[in-house]
């Protein structure tokens, strides 16, 4: 006070000993009321704020300030320190300052009929230890005491604070780790040293509800020997539930970098900076201001030019060094495991992709590209993810859709106990019904996982429901009591499997389209497998050729914006099946039809304009196997086809076939079976030449013969 040029009075109050000191000024002006109003602290309680020069201080002069006020206004209570102020700007500031110095709090609100009241929560034990370490040496005598005592509660307790509670969802981690273990709550329970209903005791792993404390997580991880449940426990994520969005309307961003770790706070929240690739569009914005801001500071316009090229060279491929590190072990590790092991890596790949169907039927296409032989899904061998067999990868039921994992696993489990099923109603009375319901037990039939049983696809379907009240009618008796004077097992139920209903089997068209409605391709063939010839004489180009497709495209007009002039647009012949059609008409009154077209390796769109459209609608129809020949456009990593003819099989054959060839090995085909082959070929003339082909290995090469044979005949 007196440095400031002010005046001192001390007094003593006589009961409770309280020092006021008062301090006035000369010529009518306090110096301390000056120094309040410069620091802008001459406000309202409700209206303070920290002064702005103290998020200047270093870390030692900060823990001097906030030392000092929490020794003058903050609370050392018994379990817990706190800060109250009727002004919130104040709590959110000493937040981030306490944040800085690592302290995480907790603000809590509340209003009163006299003012709004708003208070900082410092309850966790590690935070209270960080609060004692380093202002704990700054506070008044009688507030370090009370810490003291504070720090000695908190050694014996367990973190308690909400923002290092885990969030309800790992409900969901511990019944897994509950099931991968195998062990019962009472198991788990000793294996930790407590009752299994005190460890089990308010979770609901059906509809997780309730964050769970750190410590118990940890209890739990170390019951189910679980590595992904004691890593949450012991991390340092902390976990705040997103309660409202509000937009607010474009601001600055700031991305501050403070070396050497690259680390900054940004609303209170610690964030990693990270580096990303740029949009052309942007790029050349950012090059403008490059080059702009280059030359007011007296750079050459050209050098400008270059340096921002090397840059944006290298941001076309460089990554920072501990991602390029990172990935360059996982790539190693990959291609030494697809070398190694392509059908481990493959199924392990699959099981990765189960949830999307797109990503899945690429791998699936690399490991038939890798020879590797794709097993049906199997109730019988199959397991919830993909798996080697022999050297052959199995389909796991996780990917098959309408079936939940929960149907799954109750299914291996009763698998498991009894043995393989063998037929349908032996299979439902040993499923738990109430985890595997009869959608999914549907789903399972239409995507062929139950093949092994007796009876086909059509016959299974039609049976589910007598199969289901008869599982149920048995596992009732069963539970009655109702047992068999003739069975030899007491617990078992004799009770007559029904027989399966006579109806026709699916032809395999409808296989194959329940199996790809199910899980999103064909697994036990494909619909063109008929047309295989045709497909190699015919097509010549996939649907998976996009990228040699864009390179010659690019070829053919370049410097072009990929779709370049109608004579410069590759022309193809694509062979596939529909499977969907959208007729549309355009703004100018004219049909335009969109189709979707598969074939063996991806799938593709196919664009039929009213030039072509009347000639072709007639073939543009759901599961059509058809033959386009159009204009290639590639965009986004897809083919389009602009159609100019479409197609079907039959016709393909009718206008496309000119001659057939036949080989005749001579030492396995005699003067009989001529004679037969030739009544076939006039029982079915046609206008397309037939040649022979002979094969004689004495002979110095092949000898042709012709003669006028129908296409049909093939």
């Amino acid at each position: 006070m007196h440095a400031l040029g002010g005046q001192t009075k001390r007094y003593v109050h006589a009961t409770t000993g309280v020092v006021t000191i008062r301090c006035t000024g000369t010529e009518g002006r306090n110096p301390v009321v000056d120094m309040v109003r410069a620091t802008g602290l001459a406000h309202r309680a409700e209206h303070k704020r920290i002064p702005e020069e103290v998020f200047g201080y270093t870390n030692d002069a900060l823990r001097l300030f906030l030392g000092c006020l929490w020794s003058t206004d903050g609370s050392v209570e018994r379990k817990r320190l706190s800060y109250s102020s009727s002004s919130l700007a104040l709590i959110d500031d000493l937040a981030h300052l306490l944040l800085r110095l690592g302290i995480v709090t907790m603000r809590r609100s509340r209003t009163t009929s006299h003012r709004p009241n708003h208070e900082l929560l410092i309850t966790d034990q590690r935070d209270v230890r960080r609060f004692a370490e380093v202002l704990g040496p700054y506070l008044c005598t009688s507030k370090r005491r009370r810490l003291e005592g504070l720090l000695a509660r908190v050694h014996t307790r367990s973190r308690n604070q909400s923002i290092y509670n885990v969030p309800a969802e790992v409900g969901f981690l511990v019944k897994t780790a509950r099931q991968a273990s195998g062990r019962s709550w009472r198991e788990a329970g000793e294996a930790v040293g407590v009752e299994g209903h005190d460890l089990s005791s308010g979770l609901n792993l059906r509809t997780p509800r309730r964050a769970l404390s750190r410590h118990r997580v940890r209890t739990l991880g170390d019951a189910f020997e679980s590595p992904a449940l004691r890593h949450l426990a012991d991390n340092d994520v902390l976990w705040d539930p997103i309660v409202e969005i509000t937009p607010v309307g474009e601001r600055r961003v700031y991305d501050l970098a403070v070396p050497p770790f690259a680390n900054f706070v940004a609303a209170d929240v610690v964030i990693h900076n990270s580096m990303g690739k740029k949009k052309q569009e942007e790029m050349d914005r950012q090059r403008v201001v490059f080059v702009n801001g280059a030359k007011e500071r007296g750079v050459d316009e050209a050098k400008a030019n270059e340096v921002f090229d090397m840059m944006a060279k290298f941001a076309g491929y460089g990554f920072n060094r501990s991602h390029a590190a990172a990935y360059s072990i996982v790539a190693y590790q990959t291609a030494y495991l697809k070398a190694h092991y392509p059908a481990e890596f493959m199924a392990a790949a699959m099981t990765n992709e189960m949830g999307d169907t797109k990503k899945l039927a690429v791998v699936l296409e690399e490991a038939r590209h890798l020879g590797l032989e794709m097993l049906p899904p199997s109730i019988n061998h199959s397991q919830a993810h993909f798996t080697v067999e022999n050297g052959k990868i199995r389909f796991g039921l996780g990917a098959i859709k309408g079936v939940g994992m929960g149907a799954i696993d109750a299914l291996i489990k009763a698998r498991d106990a009894g043995g393989p099923f063998t037929s349908l109603f032996g299979m439902t009375k040993r499923l738990d019904l109430r985890a595997v319901g009869k959608k999914a037990l549907e789903c399972l039939i239409r995507a062929g996982a139950m093949d092994d049983l007796e009876g086909h696809r059509a016959q299974l379907l039609e049976a589910l429901d007598d199969a289901v009240r008869y599982a149920q009618k048995v596992q009732a008796d069963l539970a009655a009591g109702q047992h068999s004077l003739f069975a030899a097992n007491p617990n078992s139920i004799a009770t007559m499997e029904p027989n399966l209903p006579m109806v026709e089997p699916w032809p395999k068209a409808r296989r194959l389209k329940e199996e790809r409605e199910l899980i999103g391709f064909y697994v036990t063939g494909h619909p063109l497998d008929a047309y295989a010839p045709e497909v190699r004489a015919f097509a010549t180009a996939t649907f998976a050729d996009a990228e040699a497709l864009e390179a010659a495209l690019a070829e053919a007009d370049p410097g072009g914006d990929g779709y370049g002039g109608r004579e410069a647009r590759r022309k193809e012949w694509f062979c596939g099946i529909i499977t969907d059609v959208q007729r549309r008409t355009t703004r100018s009154g004219k049909p335009i039809a969109f189709a979707t077209m598969e074939d063996f390796h991806g799938q593709g769109e196919v664009v039929c304009f009213s030039s072509v459209f009347d000639r072709v609608q007639n073939y543009l129809k759901v599961d059509e196997v058809v033959l386009v020949h159009g204009e290639v456009e590639i965009r986004g990593g897809s083919v389009k086809v602009l159609a100019r003819d479409v197609l079907p099989m039959w016709k393909v054959r009718e206008q496309m076939v000119k001659a057939l060839v036949v080989r005749v090995d001579r030492h396995r085909v005699g003067v009989e079976d001529i004679g037969q082959f030739r009544q076939v070929c006039d029982l079915y003339r046609g206008a397309v030449r037939l040649y022979f082909e002979i094969l004689d290995d004495r002979l110095p090469g092949d000898l042709s013969a012709s003669a006028a044979a129908p296409a049909s005949s093939t």
